[in-house]
């Protein structure tokens, strides 16, 4: 059978997800048979739309993660995220958002960092937010490389007035400033730092993963 490199990129992610489950038993909990399942790891075919579902739902993980393995927050049990009535959790990712050249991301929650209750829920949902910290100098001086961003996953379109974004460009995550552009609704990605050129994409290029809404910083 024909070996797709999509499909392949697919593999190593549901192996990701399966751990140190058999195929036997990765493949009961999504509610398919071994076979199938192998299909899926080995590269030889895409899962289809129930199991993709089945997978999301059972383990967290979005169908555009699965697919393409586009960063995404992972979502935290309500009972994980809650301190008390007056605080709530946001997790912070290991890995770093790039105010540079790019990033790859890699997803793995590091700690979780207790917020305000009555400030977060006036900013959304806490369960679409998450924290990671910023590489990079293009956003100098508003993020120095270090910083922590807290982004509202839940935002993920651009705004008329633009604003500060994190963004999906090929398999890196990059945090800029965005602006519409009228006429012509093109989509301007704009660095802080002078010294880095904007450019322009269409709307269409220009995944959002999420709004940044807030930052802290170390002295």
């Amino acid at each position: 059978m024909h070996i797709n490199k999509k499909y392949l990129e697919i593999g190593k992610r549901l192996r990701l997800l399966r751990g140190k489950k058999t195929q036997i038993q990765f493949a009961a909990d999504i509610g398919t048979t071994l076979r199938a399942y192998q299909h899926y790891e080995y590269g030889e075919r895409e899962p289809d739309s129930n199991i993709l579902k089945e997978i999301s739902a059972k383990y967290g993980k979005s169908i555009d993660w699965i697919l393409k393995g586009e960063f995404e927050v992972i979502p935290c049990d309500t009972a994980d995220n809650t301190i008390d009535d007056k605080f709530v959790n946001i997790p912070r990712f290991s890995d770093r958002i790039s105010a540079g050249g790019g990033l790859v991301p890699i997803n793995d929650v590091d700690i979780k960092v207790a917020f305000r209750r009555d400030w977060i829920k006036k900013k959304g949902d806490p369960k679409q937010m998450s924290l990671i910290a910023v590489s990079g100098d293009s956003m100098y001086p508003t993020l120095i490389s270090g910083d922590l961003v807290l982004i509202n996953h839940g935002q993920n379109h651009l705004d008329p007035q633009g604003g500060l974004y994190a963004i999906a460009l090929g398999d890196v995550i990059l945090i800029k400033r965005l602006q519409i552009l009228y006429p012509s609704g093109k989509v301007r990605i704009t660095s802080d730092n002078e010294k880095y050129d904007s450019f322009d994409l269409l709307q269409e290029e220009v995944k959002i993963n999420g709004r940044v809404i807030w930052f802290g910083r170390e002295l």
